[in-house]
This record gives structure tokens, sequence and C-alpha cells, in this order.
């Protein structure tokens, strides 16, 4: 389809790529990125379920010095030592709303695919 530009100028335009407006552009692509590259990271097999980097986890218990409460989830965006892990918290239009640090042994990695226990 050819179209003209408000310069007066034409051009070419592919419909088949012309990508929509995002809902919410406040979303940053980075944050949306990582929230997927997490939830993909969870549909591999794993003999090991130790909380690492861009794991969607959920809390095991209530953290009131961040305003966290048990069940929370958040996605894994750094490792701050063997014990630590830095999680970011965010809303449903991803904006993150808590970034805190959490112990290991506090964290349930979550899964989106049925695996067998």
């Amino acid at each position: 389809m050819t179209t003209r530009l408000p310069n007066g100028d034409e051009a070419i335009v592919d419909l088949r790529k012309v990508e929509p407006e995002p809902v919410t552009p406040a979303w940053p692509a980075s944050a949306a990125a990582r929230h997927l590259l997490g939830a993909m990271m969870n549909t591999k097999e794993r003999k090991n379920d130790r909380p690492s980097l861009l794991d969607v986890v959920a809390l095991l218990t209530d953290l009131p010095a961040q305003q966290l409460a048990r069940g929370q989830v958040g996605t894994i965006v750094e490792e701050l030592d063997d014990k630590t892990l830095l999680v970011e918290f965010s809303d449903d239009q991803g904006r993150a709303y808590a970034i805190a640090p959490c112990a290991r042994t506090e964290l349930l990695v979550l899964h989106y695919v049925p695996e067998a226990a």
C-alpha cells in the first residue's frame, strides 16, 4: 500500500509489518523482555529448583520492611551472592513497585507448564 507523508512524499507501507501501539507505553521494553524471558526460562526441565537469574518466583515469607507479603510474585534480576537474590516486583502494567534483596530459601520458583514431581 502507498501512503502520502505529511511532507508530501510517498511511502510504501507493508501493513503486515505495522505493529499496534503498545497498550501501556509506560512498560519499558527491557522490563517486558526480562519478564518474558524469565517466564520462558521456567519452561525448561530442571533437576535443581534453586532460584536463579530471571526466574519468576513467589515469596514464602512476609517482608514487612519492603511492604511485601507472602505469595507476591517477582522476577530475579540479579544474584547478589550465593544466598541472596535481588527480586523485582511489578504490577500488571510492568511498573516496578518494589525491588528487594531476598534469601534464596524464601523464594519458590514458579512453573508455567506441567512438570512431573
